[in-house]
C-alpha cells in the first residue's frame, strides 16, 4: 500500500534504509538489483515514510517477507 507523503527521505534515512535491505538480501540471497529487492525497498520506505525508523524493527518487519 503506497502512502502519499510530503516527507523527503533524507541521506541518513536512506543510508540506514540501505543498510536494512542489504543485510536481508544477504542473509537470503537475494539479488540486490533483482525484483524481490525493489519490492522490499518499496516495503520499508512505506515503513519508514509510516513512522518506522529503528534498523532492528524495521529488519524484523521485514522476516515474514523473507520466507521462501
Amino acid at each position: 500500500m503506497p502512502f502519499a507523503s510530503f516527507d523527503a527521505i533524507g541521506p541518513e534515512d536512506l543510508a540506514v534504509l540501505r543498510q536494512v535491505l542489504e543485510r536481508a538480501c544477504h542473509a537470503k540471497q537475494i539479488p540486490i538489483d533483482g525484483a524481490r529487492a525493489q519490492m522490499l525497498a518499496r516495503e520499508l520506505v512505506d515503513w519508514h515514510l509510516f513512522g518506522v525508523s529503528d534498523p532492528a524493527e524495521l529488519e524484523a518487519m521485514l522476516e515474514p517477507l523473507l520466507v521462501d
